[in-house]
């Protein structure tokens, strides 16, 4: 379903519920006011005719039942009946309506202790209470039809059922007026989305108010921005490859044409090794250009295999010590790792020996005295490792790009390397739910890795 659809079903849904409870309440409320306000007024009807007995008690009946014809009571079709503190009754008006538990009613009166009754018999309103005068007690019932109460709660029945069908009317194009209104700002920004394509990457016109639509324009122009720049990163990923592999390259054919113009074997055997150690980098470059296009590939996922990061960390000093015997590493503990099982987190092992291997790698490579101390613990919850040398640091301002393709730092001078390697820790830690952090402590580089174990 549309989003103006929706829009104006909600909205009209609840339109006409508000409303109509609304106009209910109204029309309940007036009901009950009538009803009380009656009641009042048959109660006052009651006492003026005990007053009048009262008063009158010399004057001739047949005088009172003409008097009760013209000129006391204003209600229709109402009956009157009183009684004294015995129950006897009193009086009893001329109307021809009847009371048939007119006497139940003072039974409960005068036995129960009630001070009024209020009870409703068809379209008659009936009232029984008690009346207090000249220090006696009396019991007095008075039943009435409201006929103008009852006109003026219909009338008002009749207007609110009108106001009800008008409203209605204008909340459904008002509602139609408004689901336009706002879903064209919608409408308006998928047409220019459905423009856009690999090709095209044309931004959307941010409109120029300051609502949700021109948040999401703005948000998606700036999703675009980094798109065009993922675009241009792939468009340019072979020129760097390239550069990157050139140096290499160059420098093994100069030693091949060195070699060649040599007749010593000694210079041959020294020409053949820089030849490996070259071929040895461009290798490098392959397979990590490689490995990180796999990960790239990778959808995260969740690692069942249990791996022991202590016996990993030792088998990459091992590796890392054969092709560089001069690299020497320290490793310690923590006091919070008390057990085996303390050292093992879920992940793959191959993944995890490679990031943990490039790591060390660096720390070694880039120490002064190719030494660098490994520091095993238990933090909130999670495995960390820090890694540690004495090497030169980078600057503040060059520690955000550090995991970043082919940044090379200021303290890389001499190094070789083409700034992938990072890129891939970064990524197999990703897959991990892990995290690998620089920062400098005491004038030493520190790579802290947090594995969740």
């Amino acid at each position: 379903m549309k989003l103006r659809k929706k829009i104006l079903r909600s909205f009209s849904f609840f339109f006409i519920l508000i409303l109509g409870l609304t106009l209910a309440s109204v029309y309940y409320i007036s009901a009950l006011n009538r009803q009380q306000e009656f009641y009042q007024r048959i109660k006052d009807l009651n006492t003026t005719v005990l007053k009048l007995l009262s008063t009158a008690e010399r004057i001739d009946k047949s005088l009172i039942d003409n008097f009760d014809e013209t000129t006391i009571y204003t209600l229709h079709d109402e009956k009157i009946l009183l009684f004294d503190s015995t129950g006897k009754n009193i009086y009893t008006s001329i109307d021809d309506a009847k009371i048939p538990y007119a006497r139940s009613l003072v039974r409960e009166l005068r036995d129960n202790g009630r001070h009024e009754i209020l009870n409703s018999e068809g379209q008659f309103d009936i009232v029984a209470h008690i009346i207090y005068h000249n220090g006696h007690k009396y019991f007095a019932i008075g039943k009435a039809y409201d006929k103008a109460g009852r006109d003026s709660l219909n009338f008002l029945g009749w207007l609110l059922i009108i106001i009800f069908l008008i409203s209605l009317s204008l909340s459904f194009f008002v509602t139609l007026f408004l689901s336009k209104q706002i879903t064209s700002p919608i409408t308006s920004l998928t047409r220019q989305v459905d423009r856009i394509s690999a090709t095209n990457l044309e931004k959307v016109e941010v409109p120029g108010s300051t609502d949700e639509i021109a948040s999401l324009a703005t948000g998606f122009n700036n999703m675009l921005t980094r798109v065009d720049e993922s675009f241009a990163y792939q468009k340019n990923f072979i020129q760097h490859v390239s550069h990157e592999l050139k140096n290499p390259i160059a420098v093994l054919i100069s030693n091949i044409e060195r070699g060649l113009n040599e007749d010593k074997p000694d210079t041959w055997k020294q020409s053949l090794g820089f030849q490996k150690e070259g071929l040895m980098q461009i290798a490098g470059v392959i397979n990590t250009l490689i490995e990180i296009s796999r990960y790239q590939q990778t959808t995260p996922q969740v690692f069942t295999d249990r791996v022991r990061i202590d016996e990993l960390l030792f088998e990459c000093t091992d590796d890392l010590q054969v092709v560089y015997p001069s690299s020497r590493f320290g490793f310690n503990t923590a006091d919070n790792i008390t057990s085996a099982a303390d050292m093992e987190v879920a992940g793959n092992e191959r993944m995890l020996k490679l990031a943990f291997y490039n790591l060390l790698k660096n720390a070694s490579e880039y120490s002064d005295d190719s030494s660098a101390s490994i520091e095993v613990m238990k933090n909130d919850g999670a495995l960390q490792v820090r890694l540690l040398n004495n090497g030169a640091t980078l600057a503040p301002e060059e520690q955000p790009y550090l995991f970043g393709y082919f940044f090379r730092g200021s303290n890389s001078r001499n190094k070789n390397g083409i700034g992938l390697g990072l890129v891939m820790v970064a990524r197999i830690l990703q897959l991990h739910g892990a995290s690998a952090q620089y920062s400098v402590e005491d004038g030493k580089n520190c790579f802290t890795i947090k594995l969740p174990s």
